[in-house]
């Protein structure tokens, strides 16, 4: 095992000044933003392909995840399982040697939309419940919205994100800006109304309003490694995105690193990267995702907390964030490494 990890290491850090996008995952895409209607639609892009009854399989092979919405719209058969048979009827379906499926498209699961985010804009701090009132109305085109009113200016980013919430019991779905896992961010200037409007076809999200000035770069001032601290790991600091022991330094500009020695042997490590002592921007890994120590991998927006394991006792774990590709309009380019050297 020491030798692997040896092997590992020595190819994940000198790779820290090449550049390239290394997926975690055959399926990247968080089941937690899937909301598929329509019947065989496993992966939620609106029309029944094979890369449905591919994703299937890779779930029946436990390698991606699926949620609640998923299994209804993969259960094609109808006898209230996923099983091979439906990836099968699905491929049949595309071969054009059946019609359809045994459930039909009718049987649609409805949702309640609501909006989740900081305390500022939505008066609750990021609870998705239809009981706090803000339950989002539908409009004759199909979008949903709500008008937060008399919201007061704020020098601080208000934030927000849709939630779904299955009218009949089951997953919530989140739903970020552009359609990824990113909270939509803006600036409040004046006081007045805020209106948030979601389309469920595209899964874009967007606020309007006097004074809403959505923002379109990120000023990055420190970036916190955050997590599971238990010393030495993360200084033995919990959860705190302003502990400044945990403050990455920055080797090269947007490329930052942090290291902690003598970590104890041990399973279920958590970490994040938190920008600017906030959580308002976050990194973390697409649910589901297990990642591997000594792998370059894609870290995503607000998503799940990283979890390895340190298989060598008394370890000196070297953590490595990547900022020098990343685009604040698309959310994407930030990768990240975690790399474990054996104590002897």
């Amino acid at each position: 095992m020491k030798a692997k990890f040896s092997k590992l290491v020595a190819g994940c850090l000198t790779m820290t000044m090449a550049f390239g996008t290394f997926s975690a995952a055959p399926f990247a895409v968080s089941a937690a933003e899937v909301s598929p209607t329509i019947i065989g639609d496993v992966d939620g892009d609106g029309e029944v392909t094979i890369h449905d009854a591919t994703l299937l399989q890779y779930y029946l092979a436990e390698l991606a995840e699926i949620n609640d919405a998923q299994k209804f719209v993969a259960d094609v058969d109808d006898d209230g399982e996923v099983t091979i048979h439906d990836a099968t009827m699905i491929q049949y379906y595309l071969a054009e040697l059946i019609d359809g499926f045994t459930k039909q498209p009718g049987q649609q699961i409805e949702y309640s939309y609501v909006v989740a985010g900081t305390l500022n804009l939505t008066a609750y701090d990021w609870v998705a419940s239809t009981q706090t009132g803000n339950v989002m109305t539908k409009n004759t085109n199909g979008t949903y919205s709500l008008t937060f009113k008399d919201v007061m200016a704020s020098d601080d980013e208000m934030q927000f994100k849709v939630v779904g919430i299955p009218v009949e019991g089951g997953d919530l779905v989140w739903f970020g800006a552009d359609g990824t896992s990113a909270n939509y961010s803006f600036r409040h200037t004046m006081d007045g109304d805020v209106t948030v409007t979601f389309d469920p076809k595209t899964k874009k999200l967007s606020a309007s309003g006097n004074g809403v000035e959505p923002i379109t770069g990120l000023n990055v001032t420190s970036i916190t490694a955050v997590g599971s601290g238990s010393s030495p790991w993360l200084n033995g600091i919990a959860w705190d995105q302003t502990a400044a022991a945990n403050h990455m330094t920055e080797i090269e500009p947007g490329l930052y690193r942090i290291a902690y020695n003598n970590v104890k042997e041990d399973i279920n490590y958590e970490i994040k990267f938190a920008a600017n002592d906030s959580w308002s921007n976050n990194w973390g890994i697409p649910k589901g995702v297990r990642y591997t120590p000594g792998e370059w991998a894609d870290a995503e927006m607000n998503a799940e907390n990283i979890r390895f394991d340190v298989d060598d006792d008394l370890a000196r774990v070297v953590v490595t964030f990547d900022l020098r590709q990343f685009d604040y309009s698309t959310k994407q380019g930030a990768r990240f490494c975690i790399d474990i050297i054996p104590a002897n």
